[in-house]
C-alpha cells in the first residue's frame, strides 16, 4: 500500500531497514490487517545519534515496544486508554513480549505512554491511514537518554529513595558511566505503605544516625558490572540454579530468581516473593527496575517483628494485577 503521512512512511523505512525475518513479520501483519495499533514518533527522530548508534538486534525490539496487537479487529483508541487509565491500571502488552507499555493521564490532559522508562506525550490519538490506526507520539520509546542518576532525581515518585541515597552518598556512583548498572527501586507508593504499619522505620532510615542502615540496604538493590541486566536475561540466569550479582562492595553478591507469567515478572529474594511493577527501564548506564517490596532484612533497624508481610502489603497490587488481567484477558483474548 502506498502511505501519504509523513511520519508513518518514516516508520515503514526504518522497519524496511531491518532483517528479513521482521520485515516480513510486520510488513505483512502490521500493515495489511486491522488487529494493531501503532505508536508513530516523528520521521526526524530516526535521524538521532541514540537510534542511529545501538546495535540491530535492539533496534528490533524497540520497534516492536510501538505496536499493540489486540483481539481481532479492535483498535486500542484514545477511549480504550483513558478507561484503563480511570480504572485505576494501565498497563498493556507490547508486541515485544519481553516488556508492557504503561499509559498515563489525568481527564482532560494529553496521554503518556512509557515505554522502558521512556515519556512519550500522545499528541495526535486515533489516527488513521488505510488499514493502519496510530496514536503520533513525540518521542521514540526505549531510547535511553539519561543515566541512572538522573532518571532517580528526575522521577518523583523515586523521591524517598533519592534521599535514602543522598544520606549516604550512595548515589554519586550512579553517574559513572564507565560501568553498568541494575538497580531494583522501590517507589514511593509503596514506602508510604510500609510507613503505615511501621512509621518508625521508615522514619529511622532517613535520620543521620542510620545513614549506615540505609547504605547497606541501598547497595543490596544495586548490582554493579560491566554489563546491566534486563528482567528477561535474569530469568534466564535464574533456570538452572539461582542467579548470581556483583554487588558495589566488590566481593559480596546478590542471589535471586526470577520467574515470568506472560510478561509479568517476580522477584524471588531470600523468603520473599516480589512482584516487578515495571522492569527494564533503561538508562545510559544501566536498567532500572521498580519491585513492589524491598530486599529487606530483619537486622535493618529492626525491622523485624510485626511487620506487614510482603503479600499483605501486596494485597492492593494483587487485586489490581488480576483486574487488570481481566481487562487484558477480554481484550486480547488470552
Amino acid at each position: 500500500m502506498q502511505i501519504r503521512d509523513d511520519d508513518l512512511k518514516s516508520f515503514a523505512k526504518v522497519v524496511n531497514g531491518l532483517d528479513v525475518s521482521v520485515q516480513l513479520e510486520l510488513f505483512i501483519d502490521i500493515f495489511n490487517n486491522k488487529d494493531y495499533t501503532l505508536l508513530v514518533p516523528p520521521a526526524k527522530k530516526w535521524n538521532d545519534a541514540l537510534w542511529l548508534n545501538i546495535p540491530t538486534d535492539e533496534k528490533r525490539v524497540i520497534i516492536k515496544m510501538h505496536v499493540i496487537k489486540a483481539k481481532k479487529g479492535v483498535k486500542i483508541t484514545e477511549k480504550i486508554i483513558k478507561d484503563a487509565i480511570s480504572g485505576g491500571y494501565a498497563k498493556l502488552p507490547s508486541l515485544s513480549g519481553y516488556s508492557n507499555l504503561y499509559f498515563d493521564g489525568k481527564e482532560n490532559s494529553q496521554l503518556h505512554v512509557i515505554g522502558c522508562g521512556v515519556n512519550a506525550i500522545i499528541e495526535l490519538p486515533d489516527q488513521k491511514e488505510g488499514n493502519i490506526f496510530f496514536h503520533r507520539i513525540d518521542e521514540i520509546l526505549c531510547l535511553p537518554n539519561e543515566t541512572v542518576y538522573e532518571k532517580l532525581y528526575r522521577e518523583p515518585t523515586y523521591n524517598y529513595t533519592k534521599t535514602l541515597g543522598e544520606n549516604g552518598h550512595f548515589n554519586e556512583q550512579l553517574r559513572n558511566t564507565k560501568r553498568k548498572f541494575t538497580f531494583f527501586l522501590v517507589r514511593d507508593y509503596t514506602w508510604g505503605e510500609i510507613g503505615k504499619k511501621r512509621p518508625e522505620v521508615v522514619k529511622k532510615f532517613l535520620m543521620p544516625l542510620f545513614a549506615i542502615h540505609a547504605q547497606h540496604l541501598l547497595e543490596r538493590h544495586l548490582g554493579v558490572s560491566n554489563k546491566a541486566y534486563t528482567m528477561e536475561e535474569m530469568v534466564l540466569m535464574s533456570l538452572d540454579s539461582e542467579g548470581a550479582m556483583e554487588l558495589p562492595k566488590g566481593d559480596k553478591f546478590l542471589y535471586f530468581r526470577v520467574e515470568k507469567s506472560k510478561i509479568e515478572y517476580r522477584f524471588l529474594w531470600s523468603s520473599e516473593n516480589i512482584e516487578v511493577y515495571m522492569p527494564d527501564i533503561k538508562c545510559t548506564n544501566g536498567i532500572i527496575h521498580v519491585l513492589e517490596f524491598p530486599m529487606i532484612q530483619g537486622e535493618d533497624v529492626g525491622f523485624a517483628g510485626g511487620l506487614i508481610t510482603t503479600p499483605s502489603i501486596n494485597n492492593k497490587f494483587y487485586m489490581m494485577f488480576i483486574t487488570s488481567s481481566l481487562f487484558i484477558i477480554r481484550m486480547w483474548g488470552f
